[in-house]
């Protein structure tokens, strides 16, 4: 009785040994797999910013502008360079677990008319319309993380959407919603209830094209910093009625 429970003793501890390491292989596996998302997310959503860059630089370049106009485009770069400083320390911050936001601030017309004028140039080049239907009252958010959401759906509905987009802001009770819209073709409600997934590709029925070429990375990483700032974040698109992304936040 003694060797058998000497032998069921140890035959115990080996094998929570080996559970306790196969479990934690897992988690670090699942761990590497999210940073690998995470970063892969980050550098998704560099590529509006840096197309921003580019334009401008091809501006002054080309020489486009008129000489007083120079300076003010050369103001717009060196803030544009700030801004992705900020994209790519909250990216990092994500990746390292982060979860504390960012200072407060006022979300009012004024600021939301100048993240729509950042992409301004974008829909001039892709020959798109880009309305503001903003309303008067203001919410709060951590600024660098709303204008770079505000970005990534900007850039969804510019590059991935048709017809118009517009930007719009009401207040709903005690929340200021924020909506972008656009008039393209819309999605299938299987489509729309997997958007956000890293990796996501878009088949047209019928075809063996991707009817997209986004790969979801920008949407999955603001659902990160949704989440993290407490904001509301839903989508909604039906086939012919476009695509409409919102975002709640607190009131001013």
């Amino acid at each position: 009785l003694r060797h058998f429970w000497i032998a069921s003793s140890f035959s115990a501890a080996v094998g929570l040994a080996l559970g306790a390491g196969l479990w934690m292989r897992r988690r670090a596996r699942l761990r590497a797999t999210l940073d690998a998302d995470r970063l892969a997310a980050l550098t998704h959503s560099l590529k509006t910013p840096l197309a921003i860059l580019k334009i401008r630089c091809d501006s002054i370049r080309l020489g486009r502008l008129a000489p007083e106009q120079q300076d003010a485009e050369l103001i717009k770069l060196g803030e544009e360079v700030d801004h992705l400083t900020l994209i790519i320390e909250h990216g990092l911050e994500a990746i390292r677990g982060s979860s504390e936001s960012g200072p407060q601030a006022e979300v009012g017309t004024g600021w939301l008319a100048q993240v729509a004028e950042d992409l301004a140039p974008a829909f001039e080049a892709e020959g798109r319309a880009l309305h503001l239907e903003l309303g008067p009252d203001a919410g709060r958010a951590n600024l660098p993380s709303l204008r770079a959401a505000l970005l990534t759906l900007l850039e969804n509905a510019l590059f991935h959407g048709g017809g118009a987009v517009t930007l719009s802001s009401h207040r709903h009770r005690k929340r200021l919603v924020l909506k972008v819209r656009d008039e393209g073709e819309g999605l299938e409600a299987h489509q729309l209830e997997a958007l956000g997934r890293p990796f996501l590709r878009l088949r047209r029925e019928g075809t063996e094209g991707f009817t997209r070429d986004g790969k979801g990375l920008g949407l999955t990483l603001l659902g990160q910093v949704a989440r993290k700032e407490g904001w509301g974040l839903t989508f909604a698109s039906a086939p012919g009625q476009g695509f409409t992304a919102t975002i709640e936040l607190r009131l001013a």
